[in-house]
Order: C-alpha cells, then sequence, then structure tokens
C-alpha cells in the first residue's frame, strides 16, 4: 500500500472497516475528483484509482512495449506481461489456469458477441434470463430457437427436450462428436437493473443435470463483478463462458475478458469452426485466385488457388491464440497489472470489498424504505428488487448480499404514489440548487428490456405501443398511459462511503418527502432565480 494514505494502526478500534486502510483514506489519496460529488453509478463504471493512472504512466514512458506479434525485446516484454496478467486475473477470479483460459475482448459485450457468433456459426439453440443486458438477450437473435426463462426450474421441459424442430438442423454434426441439438443456456451472476443475484453455482448443477444434450452455460458476470467476489475453483459447478468488463471492477483500463472453461466437452470444436480469422488467430492463410496470379504453377497450388474460399489452418494451440483476433491492446493490458496492483494494496480483495458495499446497501434500503410523506404517510421511493425480496411483505430489513447486489432501481413517488418523472430526478440531482453536491445517478431503461418490463408490468403489447409512440433511451418520454417507462437505479462501488449513501437519503427527503406547499414555494423560487423575475 502506498505509504500516502497512512497507517492502518490509525483507524479507530469502534469503526467499522473493512479495508486495510479507512475509506476516507483512500478517498483522499486516490480518488480526488470525487471529492466534490456524490458518486452512485458504478454499475456503469467506477471510479480509477490515482495510482494506476500513474504507475501506468510511469511504466511505458520507461520502457517500450511493442506489439507482442514478433521476437524483438520490446515484443517479449509484452509478451511476458499479457502472460502474467492472464494469469493474475485468474487468480483475481479463483480460477486455475489448468481449469480456465482468459481472452481478452473490449468489453462484456464483446465477449458475448464473440460467443454468440462462434454458436452461430455451428448451429445452436438459445434460452436466457429475462432479467437480462440487452447483450445477453440478443444471443437469442442468431439461434435456431429461443426461450425466456424466470427460474431454472423453467428450463426442465426445454433441456429435456429429445426431438430437433422439423425444418432446424442441429448443430453441425460432420465429425460426429455432438448429437442432437446443441443449446446455450445463458443469465446475469447479477442484474445490471435490479441487483438479483441468482444462485449461479446451484442453477448450472440443476442445468447439467438436468439437460439431455450438450449445452454450455454462459454467464454475463460483469455487474457481480464489480464488487463481488467469482468463484471458479471447483469447475463442476462453473460456468463454461464467462463475460466480464474489467473497467466495472478497476476504473481502467477499458477492456473486458472472456473465460473459457477448458474441460468443457466440444466448446474447443464450436469454437474452432468459427469463420472470422484476423492477425495471430490463424497460422496460415492461402488467398484463393485472382485473375493476375501466374499460370504455371504446381498443380497442388493451383487446386488451391481454384477453390472459392482461402485455405488456412487456425492457431489452435489455445482457446486466446484461436479467439484473439489481430493485435491485442498491450498497453491496456500493461495497465491491468497497475490495476490489480492497487486494487489489492488498496481494498484487500474483493471479499472485502463485497462485504464493504454489502453493508452500504443495508443502510441505503432500509434509509429508502423508512422515507415516506408527512401528509399521505405513503412511500417516497418504490424500490424494484429481486423476486424472492419483493415477494415478501414491506420489510426494513435488508436483502442478504447473496441474492442482491449493491444496486437498487427505484421510482421515486408523489404523495398520491404517482411515480415522479425521471429527467426531472436527474436535472435535480445534477442541481446545484437542489443538491450543493452533484449527484451522479443513472435513469433510463438501463438496456435491460426483461427488467424493466416485470418491474413496471408492462405487457409486451405495452412495451411495442411505448415504442411505437415515441419511447427511446435517454429520450425523455418519461411515463405513457399513466405508467413509467423506465427508473432510476443506484449503485454502489468499492470506494463508495457512507457519506455518499446518507447524503442521497437526505436529498431524496429534502427534496420529495417535504410538504407540497414547501416544495412548491422552493420550485417557484428556483423559477425566480433562473430567469431574474418572478412568475
Amino acid at each position: 500500500m502506498p505509504d500516502q494514505c497512512g497507517s492502518s494502526d490509525d483507524r479507530p478500534i469502534t469503526e467499522t472497516n473493512f479495508y486495510p486502510y479507512l475509506i476516507k483514506q483512500i478517498r483522499e489519496r486516490e480518488y480526488p475528483c470525487m471529492k466534490e460529488a456524490i458518486y452512485l453509478d458504478h454499475a456503469g463504471a467506477t471510479i480509477p484509482a490515482k495510482s494506476t493512472l500513474t504507475r501506468f504512466a510511469d511504466d511505458i514512458s520507461s520502457s517500450i512495449f511493442a506489439n507482442p506479434h514478433s521476437a524483438s525485446p520490446s515484443s517479449q516484454r509484452s509478451t511476458e506481461r499479457i502472460d502474467a496478467v492472464r494469469k493474475r486475473l485468474l487468480e483475481f477470479f479463483h480460477a486455475s489456469p489448468d481449469d480456465y483460459d482468459i481472452v481478452f475482448v473490449a468489453n462484456a459485450t464483446a465477449a458475448i458477441k464473440l460467443v454468440t457468433e462462434a454458436f452461430s456459426d455451428y448451429g445452436f439453440d438459445c434460452a436466457y434470463h429475462i432479467d437480462s443486458h440487452t447483450s445477453l438477450v440478443a444471443t437469442s437473435t442468431k439461434a435456431r430457437t429461443a426461450r425466456c426463462f424466470y427460474t431454472v426450474e423453467d428450463l426442465d421441459p426445454w433441456l429435456q427436450r429429445e426431438e430437433v424442430e422439423p425444418d432446424h438442423p442441429a448443430g453441425n454434426t460432420s465429425n460426429g462428436n455432438i448429437t442432437g441439438p446443441t443449446s446455450l443456456v445463458a443469465f446475469p451472476a447479477q442484474s445490471n437493473m435490479t441487483g438479483y443475484r441468482p444462485p449461479y453455482h446451484s442453477w448450472i448443477k440443476h442445468i447439467r443435470t438436468h439437460a439431455h444434450h450438450p449445452t454450455y452455460i454462459l454467464l454475463d458476470a460483469a455487474a457481480f463483478t464489480m464488487t463481488g467476489q467469482l468463484e471458479l475453483r471447483d469447475p463442476s459447478t462453473s460456468p463454461d463462458l464467462i463475460s466480464i468488463s474489467l473497467y466495472k471492477i478497476f476504473g481502467f483500463p477499458d477492456i473486458g475478458t472472456l473465460l473459457v472453461r477448458k474441460s468443457s466437452p466440444h466448446l474447443f470444436q464450436i469454437f474452432s469452426s468459427r469463420k472470422y480469422f484476423g492477425g495471430g488467430t490463424v497460422d496460415m492463410v492461402i488467398p484463393h485466385s485472382l485473375p493476375l496470379l501466374p499460370t504455371t504453377l504446381p498443380s497442388p497450388l493451383q487446386s488451391i488457388l481454384s477453390s472459392p474460399s482461402p485455405w488456412f489452418r487456425r492457431n489452435t494451440r489455445s482457446y486466446h491464440t484461436m479467439l484473439e483476433d489481430g493485435t491485442l491492446p498491450f498497453h491496456s493490458i500493461t495497465a491491468v497489472s497497475h490495476a490489480l496492483d492497487l486494487h489489492h494494496e488498496l481494498y484487500g480483495s474483493q471479499t472485502q470489498v463485497s462485504l464493504h458495499t454489502s453493508t452500504l446497501l443495508s443502510q441505503l434500503y432500509t434509509s429508502l424504505i423508512s422515507l415516506h410523506h408527512p401528509k399521505t404517510n405513503t412511500p417516497i421511493c418504490e424500490l424494484y428488487l429481486s423476486p424472492a425480496v419483493q415477494s415478501q411483505p414491506r420489510s426494513h430489513s435488508p436483502p442478504s448480499p447473496d441474492s442482491q447486489g449493491p444496486t437498487l432501481s427505484l421510482n421515486i413517488l408523489s404523495a398520491n404514489s404517482h411515480p415522479l418523472p425521471k429527467t426531472q430526478i436527474l436535472t435535480l440531482s445534477s442541481s446545484s440548487s437542489s443538491s450543493p453536491t452533484p449527484i451522479h445517478i443513472r435513469a433510463g431503461g438501463l438496456c435491460n428490456p426483461g427488467g424493466i418490463q416485470t418491474s413496471l408490468s408492462l405487457t409486451p403489447e405495452e412495451m411495442k405501443r411505448n415504442f411505437d409512440l415515441g419511447v427511446r433511451c435517454g429520450n425523455g418520454v418519461d411515463e405513457i398511459h399513466g405508467k413509467p417507462t423506465g427508473v432510476v437505479r443506484i449503485s454502489l462501488g468499492a470506494m463508495s462511503t457512507m457519506e455518499e449513501v446518507r447524503g442521497f437519503v437526505d436529498w431524496i427527503e429534502r427534496e420529495f418527502g417535504e410538504v407540497e406547499e414547501k416544495r412548491e414555494e422552493r420550485d417557484r423560487e428556483r423559477e425566480y432565480n433562473k430567469n431574474g423575475k418572478s412568475n
């Protein structure tokens, strides 16, 4: 840990602290940009530590890192750093290099797209969870058939189907290794909207026990790994494929990973059937015939050149050599090593981050549900929680961190229990007249149409009607026919503080919980100050 944060022995014994240093010390030294802000959008991207950036800058300005596809010293330096980062990331996710390989991608969506394209080249059926990011839902668009599910038990009839639907051929079985339909089941480890955390290990065990044909599990862990500890030490109950965005964990760099389970039967075969290649993902390519090629060529080469497609042999030494098309973002991967260092120095582990954020979530949850309008005694906030929590009577007990991540979605209600426009909430949260400290939150559909649909009780017909009436992401259409079109999201991160939680709750109570007359008077005063005249 950098000595500028002081000694961990300096903290008061009575203070609840899960990190090696007080969060106040960490914030002051590593996050100066957050001094005058209440930042509650960590599910979008968390904030990078200052020392990550300075160490990275010192590193690449004092050493030469070159394109790794070479044998030069600078190229070998890049290759060694990339190999070391792969190993360290596997350790960070509690995975063994014997069980998993890491493929670097742009972000979690790119990882999901890579999987989808490989499976679509092969032929597959798909099932996806309703509370999923759009990128996970999109896996179904490339499938022969698709199902949407709510609980893992909903999948049983689909998992146990024996026949392939007419006119839909099964996966590529030319080599005889796979028979019957090939299936992909996709779900999030944590909803990016509601914060719901399904018991993914037990779901995986259930799917593998009940599936009657080759079935692969894609876990979207982008939201979960932001504050949760991914546990992959037992590959028998771990996913085949995992998508992750590293900037949600470290803030910087802006890259992601796809984790691939090495023992998954025939998965290597599926990825090796992928049609696209580029850079180091092929060992040899011979283009097809061109008009200007000489006619006096050996007959074997003439045969190859007369083919309609190029001849190639894929680099199949590992998953990452087969799937990382083109030059890797080697500078960004170099930055990951510094991000891992700082994360360990500041926070210890993801387990400690989880304890910290769970404590803050408990305070946030109990505070928000206790807010009521003084005149009507009706709730100020309507929270959209995990199915297990929402099915229970309204309670001040916070949800378990096993089923709820540090993300809450809500709508703010008027005294007559009508949702207030989310654009109004966003405007007020960043207005100096409303909140002296800017509040950074997110509002809208959050790229989670299934979560919006179920939380706001919107039928498919209503969703389609809303689109026809002009509802688009971020365009300010907050309500159609008396129903809200989106939600406000609050998400906590490793460096979030209790002061931020209290600041947000106090702002909600002050801004929306005052009696109507006082709020109208304050709104008139704001309008006067804004326009320089009274209305």
